[in-house]
């Protein structure tokens, strides 16, 4: 946090009101801890301090820290707990405004939004000089938008960007306007806040996301080339990771649907390739399956199809690349190893439309 190195050489205090040299370099000991992300020694040597040293100068720093460190774990109820003593026992601290901001967020993933947006809101109104007003701006938005208010969080996202456009959370604020619009089926007003944010924010990690998803948009209603530009545009960027496989299987998608089957096998296994157990990857092995079959492949089909299965048991698709599996069997001259597939399919996914689809195969 903003504030914590300031307290680490201690106060102006008169020597006779400091802890010892023991209790300064106990309390040392526990930012270092805190510094390098052992945050589980350090609440335990902090904790130690306060109950050795209640009344110390320190004896605040520490107990922000305390709850910095329950964060830090995912221990929420914890966090809160600490933040909410730390603001009542002091509160004109200047570590004050951080302790609000974490409570409000350890309130809003514990599911208080209500209370995480009372949190935020009060920040930015009692302190709008304060340096994390746009960062409780931005909470509040949040909170907002997990409270199911989405006017409101539109409206929160939109005073971010305009009071305070070079803030760091301001990309996501952009991005996330689309992403509601488009959850709202606003199609063009999706694509003009998705467009706001790469035009605006060029190099910030949002801007391939808005990329893909506005291609996304365009693929699904069959505009390709734009969608093709957008999705390229991905490829060429910095992006790693999930957005850019994700980008690459919808090329690969909109290849075949072009009728070039070469390019799209390209793509999709460059989305294997890259990380066989991400979010495309089955739907990139099962198109790779298709493939195979369309060239009447039909030993290799199956194999690609039973991947699908053996990688990825809990998935839907699974049961539906089984069957698959089984045409292509049956097509190979191996009715038998067919007859298993769907009996399998029928025994562990009962009910589902693979499972009714298996069971008109199995006769």
């Amino acid at each position: 946090m903003l504030l914590i190195v300031v307290f680490l050489t201690g106060g102006n205090a008169p020597a006779q009101d400091r802890p010892s040299a023991v209790a300064d370099k106990d309390f040392a000991y526990g930012v270092g801890l805190y510094r390098d992300g052992l945050y589980e020694m350090a609440a335990a040597r902090l904790n130690d301090y306060l109950l050795r040293w209640p009344d110390s100068e320190r004896a605040p720093q520490a107990l922000y820290l305390t709850g910095e460190c329950a964060f830090q774990l995912g221990e929420l109820d914890a966090c809160r707990e600490v933040m909410e003593r730390f603001l009542s026992r002091h509160p004109f601290h200047p570590l004050g405004d951080e302790a609000a901001l974490r409570l409000g967020q350890a309130l809003l993933e514990t599911g208080d939004a209500a209370g995480a947006i009372h949190r935020f809101s009060r920040l930015v109104d009692e302190h709008p000089e304060t340096q994390l007003a746009p960062d409780a701006a931005y909470w509040t938005a949040e909170a907002s938008l997990s409270a199911g208010d989405t006017v409101e969080a539109l409206n929160g996202y939109r005073r971010l960007v305009e009071t305070y456009p070079d803030h760091s959370y301001s990309p996501w604020a952009a991005y996330t306007t689309g992403f509601i619009r488009e959850n709202k089926g606003d199609t063009t007003a999706a694509l003009a806040a998705y467009k706001a944010v790469w035009n605006q924010y060029p190099d910030a990690e949002p801007a391939a996301q808005a990329r893909y998803r506005a291609g996304n948009m365009l693929f699904s209603t069959g505009r390709y080339d734009r969608a093709r530009k957008l999705l390229r545009e991905v490829q060429d960027s910095e992006a790693k990771g999930e957005v850019r496989r994700q980008a690459s299987f919808l090329l690969g998608e909109i290849a075949y649907f072009e009728g070039d089957a070469k390019t799209a096998a390209g793509y999709y296994r460059a989305v294997v390739e890259s990380d066989s157990t991400s979010n495309p990857a089955p739907q990139a092995l099962f198109a790779l399956g298709w493939l195979e079959a369309e060239a009447e492949n039909w030993q290799a089909a199956a194999r690609q199809f039973e991947i699908v299965a053996e990688l990825f048991p809990d998935r839907p698709l699974s049961a539906r690349a089984l069957v698959e599996a089984g045409l292509a069997l049956t097509q190979a001259g191996n009715p038998d190893g067919a007859l298993a597939l769907w009996r399998r399919v029928v025994n562990a996914s009962p009910g589902t439309p693979a499972a009714r689809r298996a069971l008109i195969e199995v006769g």
